[in-house]
């Protein structure tokens, strides 16, 4: 009878902890550039309401670079913050100083909400299943 409350509570708990926050938000840009990247760091005093305009400060590339470990991050769990997507823009180029106008950056992208994960360790897959097939071909050869 105590069981199903215990159940429920646990069920909570832990589903609390299984939700994602998105913690950093930031412009997406896919084209008109080698490597899809997020510029992160937004205008100050930009007047739109969430803030559409970002500079080249910093700025992510979104997949990993080659050889990288699990000590890199990079973006993960990427999401629209509106569906549709809202445009923002990146890379102020001018001409003048008026950062709330759409034809003064490079690109244009859409905005969005992602955590930083690290990257994957595929580059050690080979030696795992070398690794694995030795054990196996050593263990088979054992039982005979």
């Amino acid at each position: 009878m105590h069981f199903i409350p215990k159940l429920i509570t646990a069920t909570l708990l832990l589903t609390g902890f299984a939700i994602n926050c998105y913690a950093i938000r930031g412009c997406r840009v896919t084209l008109s550039v080698p490597q899809t990247r997020i510029y992160t760091d937004r205008y100050p005093g930009s007047q739109a309401s969430p803030v559409l305009f970002f500079d080249n400060t910093n700025v992510i590339n979104e997949s990993c670079p080659v050889g990288a470990t699990s000590s890199i991050t990079h973006p993960g769990n990427v999401s629209n913050t509106t569906t549709p997507g809202t445009v923002c823009w990146a890379e102020f180029i001018g001409p003048g100083t008026n950062r709330n106008n759409a034809g003064n950056y490079k690109y244009n992208g859409f905005l969005v909400d992602f955590i930083m994960v690290p990257c994957p360790i595929d580059d050690y897959v080979p030696f795992l299943l070398i690794g694995s097939a030795g054990l196996g071909l050593f263990l088979l050869k054992r039982r005979t």
